[in-house]
């Protein structure tokens, strides 16, 4: 089985994750995505023929720490190919995270929950696809970021949580990332105001820090 790779890398985990931020990691970053977000930092990847054929083994030879950060692209756009690459990881006891876009459903059955997390982002701009499951089956160890854009946005994702929080039947971690198009300090402001001490602000720290 191959994998059309964009990209493999080593550097720290610069968003949240069930493994936590800052740590290192090794980045397999997969081609093709089926959304085309106006913010989206990594264009390069977003068709197939962005990314070259690889083996599992291959791939596996070039990760260079035990935590690895699947990402895309949309990992989920070579669903098979995925699920074989994160259960042959998780084999040889590699933690991996998941980077994914929401609008795919994702097969949380057919890989090993115990070294798993997923990062499962809730686009405003494609909410018509966003695939309500993951979010539904998301669990404790898997975290839902909301991509705020616009204040708009904002309020759209604080009444989501409203609900959630009234039903009690989502289990996953809240984050909110956020745009240029958005303020630090007026995203948090609301935060304090709007009582959202079960979100945690998801900040990009490998931009900060100017690394890949």
């Amino acid at each position: 089985m191959k994998i059309k790779i964009n990209e493999i890398f080593t550097s720290i985990d610069g968003e949240v994750n069930r493994y936590g931020q800052g740590g290192l990691t090794t980045f397999i970053r997969l081609a093709g995505c089926n959304l085309r977000c106006s913010y989206c930092d990594t264009k390069q990847a977003q068709t197939m023929d962005a990314g070259d054929d690889m083996t599992i083994d291959e791939i596996i030879k070039q990760v260079e720490v035990p935590k690895v950060t699947i990402t895309g692209g949309e990992p989920l756009c070579q669903k098979d190919e995925l699920i074989e690459l994160i259960n042959s990881l998780c084999f040889t006891g590699v933690k991996v995270t998941v980077e994914t876009n929401g609008s795919l459903k994702i097969p949380f059955e057919e890989v090993s929950p115990f070294y798993v997390g997923w990062v499962i982002d809730y686009k405003f701009e494609y909410s018509d696809q966003m695939v309500f499951y993951n979010f539904r089956n998301a669990g404790e160890n898997d975290w839902t970021k909301f991509v705020i854009d616009s204040e708009k946005q904002y309020f759209d994702a604080l009444e989501i949580l409203r609900l959630v929080e009234a039903h009690g039947r989502f289990k996953s971690n809240f984050a909110f990332g956020f745009t240029d198009k958005i303020k630090p300090a007026w995203l948090v402001d609301r935060m304090i105001k709007d009582g959202l001490d079960f979100v945690t602000l998801n900040c990009q720290i490998h931009k900060f820090l100017d690394l890949k």
